[in-house]
């Protein structure tokens, strides 16, 4: 018996990794979705054309044959009923993504992102509200910061040039809103796996949720052409448990 491809099955055969949150689900969904219906319309094009041809060529139809005004009158509002509704049908689900990003949530902490030519900076900023993890450590929290470089590492080999010397670090199944900005040209932190692209521009912040629902290591790139070295500030965030974000933070705290 046959087995049913699901969505994220059928998308990692064309290149997709595993959706790491919600977002990039939908994002599949939509692709696989445009993808079954681009290829029912080129189907039939493609049927439509041959059988055109076949009737209406040369040898089949010496004399030239017109439409009818009423026939005429009938295409032209197929012509424009049809590809009307399939923008429709494919604006809904991509407006649904764009507003649901927009939703205000709770967020668990705030980091802060600046590119510069060419690597990260980020900042942690935490929110010491009655349900956070480190209202046990208020004065910890709040006079210490968790700031670093994001720097290429060089001398990896594996992951070449997508590996870097401190990676960020989230819990999993918690919202944390990213505030990016950029302090020369402009940038863009993109991380494919997550659903996430922000341009980082000088002068201006973009804030954004930042998400994911599975532990790993999730790689992206600048993918703003920001200069000569643009290919070599690679981006990686681990999604990791919050018991284990919690240690990984009391000890950058500490050592700060």
């Amino acid at each position: 018996m046959c087995n049913i491809l699901t969505t994220v099955e059928f998308s990692s055969l064309i290149g997709f990794p595993k959706p790491g949150n919600d977002a990039m689900e939908s994002i599949v969904h939509l692709l696989s979705e445009m993808t079954i219906l681009m290829a029912f319309i080129f189907l039939g094009v493609l049927v439509v054309l041959a059988y055109i041809i076949d009737i209406y060529n040369a040898e089949t139809n010496p004399n030239t044959r017109h439409f009818e005004k009423s026939v005429e009158s009938t295409l032209d509002v197929l012509f424009v009923i049809f590809p009307t509704s399939i923008i429709i049908y494919l604006l809904i689900p991509a407006l649904g993504y764009i507003f649901n990003n927009e939703i205000l949530v709770e967020t668990f902490l705030t980091i802060d992102v600046v590119g510069h030519q060419w690597y990260w900076s980020y900042e942690y900023n935490y929110l010491l509200n009655n349900e956070s993890i480190f209202c046990e450590f208020p004065e910890l929290v709040k006079t210490h910061k968790i700031e670093f470089d994001s720097i290429l590492d060089q001398e990896s080999t594996f992951n070449r040039l997508l590996q870097v010397d401190k990676r960020v670090i989230i819990p999993v199944n918690n919202f944390i809103e990213v505030k990016i900005t950029s302090q020369d040209v402009i940038h863009s932190w993109a991380i494919p796996q997550l659903g996430i692209k922000y341009d980082a521009t000088p002068g201006r912040i973009v804030t954004f949720i930042l998400s994911s629902s599975i532990e790993g290591v999730f790689y992206g790139q600048c993918s703003e052409l920001c200069g000569v070295n643009h290919g070599f500030m690679p981006i990686v965030v681990k999604g990791v448990s919050v018991n284990e974000y919690l240690a990984w933070t009391l000890k950058e705290l500490q050592s700060n």
